[in-house]
């Protein structure tokens, strides 16, 4: 779990951002692609990872190069 640990100080982000975005994503999507049960599956397993991988790589960037940002969004977690 080493690997792991290195996205803990971007679990700001994913619990901030997750819901929100997660829900205008699955919007979207049913907007976009007919409901089938692959669909639905994809829509199920795909649209978290993408959103959590989005919100810790969105952290990452924000902490590499705008630390002072990120510190005052993070409340300096």
């Amino acid at each position: 779990h080493a690997w792991l640990s290195g996205y803990a100080p971007y679990r700001f982000f994913i619990y901030m951002a997750s819901e929100p975005l997660l829900t205008i994503l699955q919007y979207k999507y049913f907007e976009l692609i007919r409901p089938s049960q692959l669909n639905d599956m994809v829509e199920y397993l795909g649209l978290p990872f993408f959103v959590v991988l989005l919100c810790g790589t969105t952290g990452y960037l924000l902490r590499r190069r705008a630390e002072r940002f990120y510190l005052f969004l993070s409340g300096g977690r």
